[in-house]
């Protein structure tokens, strides 16, 4: 099993779970990496960076010495908050959704071209106004949906199939500085974990859109936070130097 990484240094490494063995470090930023994902087919994964740039990697496995490539440096306009893959309607294509810091646009990236597919413009009046930039993407269960994570304390629920805002979910605490939201999909798709400032993960019902919920998991803000399906856990981090697993309900 592998374990992908992404340091403050802008570099990416790629260890063997097991043991902590590193296979592999590439400088891939000019800034710190703020998120690394692997693809579902296990042979390409992603870095992107407040260096404003996005990265693309290969993987090949199957023999004594694994081989990572990197595929494409992607620049854009601002700093890249956050990465997800997502499926698409047309069955041929493989795309990302990139979030961008400062811009009310999502931009989708092609990973057979490796080039830019699309743009999403969040707002739902079709607008150019920034009033919000994603901050945290998390494509759904079913794969359908995204859950948008604003920097404010607002999650956009959007259909992959036309974009259109399905759900909004507000309420996040977001009072201290240097929150960063983020967001999880109970495996069920009803309902959604959620946290920002204050330590507190608010689990939002996908349905009514209100707070269910409250989890007061951390003394300083949330960090990041993933579900897992299989165990039915929720695990957390926080700036109070703190890991936690919860077993959700």
């Amino acid at each position: 099993m592998l374990l992908l990484a992404g340091a403050m240094d802008g570099s990416v490494t790629v260890l063997q779970a097991d043991t902590g063995t590193v296979l592999w470090r590439h400088k891939a930023h000019a800034r710190y990496c703020v998120r690394v994902r692997w693809a579902a087919d296990s042979c390409h994964f992603i870095s992107c960076s407040w260096d404003r740039t996005m990265c693309v990697f290969s993987h090949t496995s199957g023999t004594d010495s694994p081989d990572f490539k990197l595929l494409k440096s992607e620049t854009y306009v601002s700093q890249v908050q956050d990465v997800e893959f997502i499926q698409s309607p047309e069955p041929s294509q493989q795309l990302l959704a990139v979030a961008l810091k400062n811009t009310n646009y999502l931009r989708l990236f092609d990973m057979l071209q490796l080039k830019e597919h699309s743009k999403v413009n969040m707002n739902a009046m079709g607008d150019d106004h920034v009033s919000f930039s994603a901050s945290h993407l998390a494509a759904s269960p079913c794969k359908k949906y995204l859950l948008v994570s604003t920097e404010g304390s607002r999650i956009i629920m959007f259909r992959i199939q036309d974009w259109t805002q399905a759900r909004n979910f507000y309420g996040l605490n977001v009072e201290e500085k240097f929150h960063q939201p983020c967001a999880a999909w109970h495996h069920s798709g009803f309902y959604v974990f959620a946290a920002a400032a204050a330590g507190t993960v608010s689990v939002f019902h996908v349905g009514t859109t209100k707070v269910e919920a409250q989890l007061k998991a951390h003394m300083k803000n949330v960090r990041a936070l993933d579900y897992n399906a299989t165990t039915n856990t929720l695990v957390t981090c926080s700036f109070d130097k703190t890991v936690k697993v919860f077993t959700a309900p």
